[in-house]
């Protein structure tokens, strides 16, 4: 019978990916907490926050559900989402945004370099045209349903899977 293994005694991989999320205004804690557990998972370096969600991090639901991952992963509230991102530009990075368009790839033909910025949109609105205007590409998860759209910490979960494997 196979043994269910837990922190303590398993064998974590490691990868030489620097892997940013800049979050554009997440409205919930619960997906705020997914995102952060996402992110400490994948190995990802920094969470970028809107002063909006700045207060999510108190919140019981999303501490509940990051479970101390807020304690592992660097995280940043910043003023000016185009701002950082030109920031990141200017250092190589190369930014993404995790959003359906009419220009956008799929994330499954996707080449990722070293050093990437996955931007997440809201909830309901998605990531502003202004926004998506600073990101070098636009990727999208090829979805078979009838629905264009998943859950925002679902789609960075896979995101992160498709750009570390």
């Amino acid at each position: 019978m196979a043994e269910q293994l837990q922190h303590y005694n398993t064998t974590l991989l490691q990868h030489d990916l620097k892997i940013v999320i800049a979050c554009n205004f997440i409205t919930s804690p619960a997906n705020l907490g997914m995102i952060f557990r996402n992110a400490e998972a994948f190995g990802v370096k920094k969470i970028l926050l809107s002063p909006e969600n700045a207060s999510f991090l108190e919140s019981n639901r999303f501490k509940k559900i990051a479970r101390n991952t807020s304690k592992l992963i660097k995280h940043e509230i910043i003023h000016s989402l185009a701002n950082t991102l030109n920031t990141y530009k200017l250092d190589k990075y190369s930014v993404f945004a995790l959003e359906l368009t009419s220009k956008s790839k799929s994330i499954q033909q996707t080449q990722f370099s070293k050093q990437v910025c996955i931007v997440l949109g809201n909830e309901n609105y998605g990531i502003p045209a202004t926004i998506l205007q600073d990101c070098h590409q636009q990727i999208h998860i090829d979805l078979f349903g009838k629905n264009s759209s998943i859950n925002v910490a679902q789609a960075l979960g896979i995101s992160l899977f498709e750009l570390t494997k």
